[in-house]
């Protein structure tokens, strides 16, 4: 299992867009490269999923809007008081590690816990998902459309775990989840010790 994060994580170091911040545009292009910004490196990608299966966890237990709030919160806040450029890749990897790590040991359990985490997560990639100095219409359609896209992607990464849970109620199904969750949260601790490593 060790080996196989391993490989993984390099691929997504790899296969992933070396930039860490974008540039802002505007119209329908700005609207889509900040719908997608959060998948375009691996922190952001491994964070923002890894936080979506942990409120995912908490759909059946009545307490979703509990979980998933701080993080929307967060991530406006994250927009509005930050600035572009700024170094979180590290601080990303980490709570992908304890978010994925969380849903996969307590699923729907520890929900002012797993809030925790949430808002963390979306305070990072708020402030990751910042563009670079552009025209002020630019950058605001570039922020809409980060805001569109860990909006549907969050939602998404639950209402497909619901319905299928839903579709095929087998206790493998829960299991399965707990698997890939673990999975995230192995892959996303190796990409923090690669993060950390000393340069050779």
């Amino acid at each position: 299992m060790t080996r196989a994060a391993l490989a993984a994580g390099l691929a997504l170091s790899v296969l992933a867009t070396p930039a860490l911040a974008h540039g802002a545009s505007s119209g329908v292009q700005g609207l889509f490269a900040g719908a997608v910004h959060s998948l375009t490196t691996p922190a952001q990608a491994l964070c923002l999923i890894s936080a979506g299966f942990l409120a995912a966890g908490h759909l059946r237990t009545g307490k979703f809007e509990r979980v998933i709030g701080p993080f929307f919160l967060a991530f406006l806040a994250g927009m509005a008081f930050s600035q572009a450029g700024v170094e979180v890749d590290v601080t990303l990897f980490t709570v992908a590690t304890l978010s994925a790590a969380t849903a996969a040991l307590f699923p729907g359990r520890a929900p002012v816990f797993a809030a925790v985490l949430c808002g963390a997560a979306g305070l990072l990639l708020g402030i990751a998902s910042i563009p670079d100095d552009g025209a002020r219409a630019a950058r605001i359609v570039t922020m809409a459309g980060s805001v569109l896209g860990v909006a549907v992607i969050m939602l998404y990464i639950a209402g497909v775990t619901d319905a299928i849970q839903e579709r095929f109620p087998a206790p493998w199904i829960g299991i399965g989840f707990r698997v890939i969750a673990a999975w995230l949260a192995a892959i996303s601790l190796v990409m923090l010790a690669l993060a950390v490593a000393p340069p050779r």
